[in-house]
């Protein structure tokens, strides 16, 4: 049972349905220019923020504040923060990605039903004969018809939400501090 949502959030990353929030919630900071969208052979890196002064320490090391991304929900891949970071031109990206709830969501699921009719009876005709004549009569008849339905089944999930605290920066300085970047 644990493995289903680890399946539904790959099925969901395979189908890309994911939905970007870092950067639906994305903002400029302090008029920052944005910089040319990074190539895909260029490095972001991610840094997981542990401690208050995180931003100070990568300011040091030559990189400016250029944006941020705020926002509560399920949780959002930081792939997608990547993608955000290489779009507004960012080689860095300090997240802090926190555990805030476990909610309830109600949703609909449609599940079909087939019923089956079966027809018979008899029917009258009547004709013209090749030989001449007026003929009547009766002949069987049988079948079935076979109706789909959709039916409405509500089904309620658990849904973890995390607030997510996302900064991105780009590289102004390379020489003033030291980078552990690879």
């Amino acid at each position: 049972m644990k493995g289903i949502p680890i399946l539904m959030a790959a099925l969901a990353l395979a189908s890309g349905c994911i939905t970007n929030y870092y950067g639906q919630y994305y903002v400029d900071v302090n008029g920052a220019i944005p910089g040319k969208p990074l190539q895909k052979s260029e490095t972001v890196v991610l840094r997981k923020v542990i401690a208050e002064n995180d931003v100070e320490k990568v300011k040091q090391e030559g990189y400016e504040l250029i944006g941020a991304s705020s926002f509560s929900g399920p949780y959002t891949p930081l792939s997608c923060a990547v993608d955000t970071a290489r779009e507004k031109g960012a080689s860095l990206v300090l997240a802090d990605i926190r555990f805030k709830e476990t909610k309830q969501a109600l949703s609909m699921m449609y599940v079909p039903s087939y019923t089956t009719i079966h027809h018979y009876g008899y029917d009258y005709g009547w004709g013209y004969g090749h030989r001449g004549g007026w003929y009547g009569g009766y002949r069987p008849f049988a079948g079935t018809t076979t109706v789909t339905s959709m039916n409405a089944v509500p089904v309620q999930t658990n849904v973890d939400i995390y607030s997510h605290e996302v900064m991105f920066f780009r590289r102004v300085n390379p020489e003033k501090g030291v980078s552990n970047e690879k």
